[in-house]
């Protein structure tokens, strides 16, 4: 009973989220949740979809006197795991390494530059891997904020 409750309200969060995309197409924040939801819910290449479009909207929207927010952050992070479990290592690097260029330190993002250099596997490769775990394990216990009260 548990279990069908659950898919119940999956079902209704994933539609809720496919009308606020109608309603609001060039919020890039509904699409990366309805890009999550999809692929939890195993819809893969609606789900691809979704986060391409997300990603599009974001990186248009990009200053890099702000640097991007923590939704952005969201967004880069589902992208590159995506494209991971895609085997598309060069591409989730580079949604990592666009984010990392303006923004401030996230472990998500050192994480997932760890995981596509590390399948990989030659030996530069391994070692830069490294290097991102370090920098992901260094922020633990760090406050992540998202607005720019914490610059000041």
């Amino acid at each position: 009973m548990l279990a069908t409750a659950s898919l119940y309200l999956a079902r209704k969060y994933r539609a809720h989220l496919e009308r606020q995309c109608v309603l609001h197409p060039n919020d890039p924040i509904a699409l990366t949740y309805l890009a999550r939801e999809l692929h939890r819910s195993g819809r893969l290449i609606e789900a691809k979809e979704a986060i391409e479009e997300a990603w599009k909207l974001r990186s248009s929207g990009l200053d890099s006197r702000t640097g991007p927010k923590l939704d952005w952050i969201s967004t880069a992070t589902l992208r590159a795991f995506m494209l991971l479990s895609e085997q598309r290592h060069s591409d989730a690097l580079q949604t990592v390494a666009s984010c990392q260029r303006v923004g401030r330190p996230h472990p998500n993002l050192f994480l997932l530059e760890a995981s596509a250099l590390e399948q990989m596997g030659d030996e530069p490769s391994l070692e830069r891997a490294g290097v991102a775990i370090e920098k992901c394990l260094s922020l633990h216990g760090c406050l992540l904020y998202t607005s720019d009260a914490a610059d000041e």
